[in-house]
């Protein structure tokens, strides 16, 4: 509690938009408040539509070699592009990220009851004159942290941040987005001896969700290719929109693991 508390307390994030400010914007007039640092990002609606871009094997594997060199995870990677694409698109240094935290670390919490998954708000504030090698470090610091204390409840979490900083109606986030990465692949596990018998996953959804947008990335067991797997609600955004994020998206990443000493400016201009 101590530690979750000291984050929210340290000051307050800003929402980011998925291509602009125009959210902000918005509720920054309704309320008539310039200061306003959160947005509606979810619609009334939550009947959800899903939609999976493929990332190819090939390129997958490149980024996942650039892991394995400098002793990050892939999500560190995931959350880096991210950050960076809405630094880039909304002028933000500051941004904040829901990111899952899988609650099964040891035997005896795989043994345990409760949720499965905690969730809780990834915030980073990296200047533009950052190296991008310097941040994705920055960042798996930070989730080794998070790591230490993800049994707090993020209920707890949302409930004192709310307390915190009051906000003039129900439903303003700081957040545009959820993360969860699901790594387990077919050749990394042993299952490629499986001879003929082949399998394939798909990630299913429950065509109603309460964010606007929650992607799952996970490995393709025939390729060990990317699937980055879109829930959103159907009125919140469409799929061209979320084909945007996903393009820019996999420009840094890529452009980061072949340029780890250029600064996150450098990235943004050259994206």
């Amino acid at each position: 509690m101590e530690f979750f508390q000291k984050e929210i307390e340290s000051s307050e994030p800003i929402y980011n938009g998925m291509k602009d400010t125009d959210k902000l914007e918005a509720a920054r007039q309704m309320f008539q408040n310039p200061n306003l640092r959160t947005a509606f990002n979810a619609s009334g609606d939550t009947t959800s539509a899903l939609d999976i871009f493929h990332l190819e094997g090939e390129p997958t594997q490149r980024l996942m070699n650039f892991c394995e060199e400098y002793h990050v995870s892939l999500v560190c990677l995931l959350l880096m592009g991210m950050r960076i694409y809405f630094q880039k698109v909304n002028g933000h240094d500051d941004v904040s990220i829901n990111n899952a935290i899988a609650r099964r670390a040891t035997l005896k919490e795989k043994k345990s009851g409760g949720t499965r998954i905690h969730s809780f708000p990834f915030r980073t504030c990296f200047s533009q004159d950052m190296k991008f090698i310097d941040a994705i470090y920055a960042i798996r610091d930070k989730q080794n942290e998070y790591f230490r204390h993800a049994n707090y409840d993020p209920t707890a979490y949302f409930a004192y941040r709310a307390k915190t900083y009051p906000q003039p109606h129900a439903g303003l986030t700081y957040e545009p987005i959820s993360l969860t990465y699901q790594p387990l692949t077919l050749k990394e596990k042993g299952l490629d001896q499986l001879g003929d018998i082949r399998y394939t996953t798909k990630w299913y959804p429950n065509g109603m969700t309460p964010q606007a947008v929650y992607l799952t990335v996970m490995h393709r067991p025939e390729d060990n290719g990317l699937d980055f797997n879109f829930e959103h609600q159907v009125k919140a955004f469409f799929r061209e929109e979320l084909e945007y994020f996903y393009y820019y998206l996999c420009k840094i990443m890529f452009k980061g693991v072949e340029n780890p000493d250029l600064t996150i400016g450098e990235i943004i201009k050259l994206v």
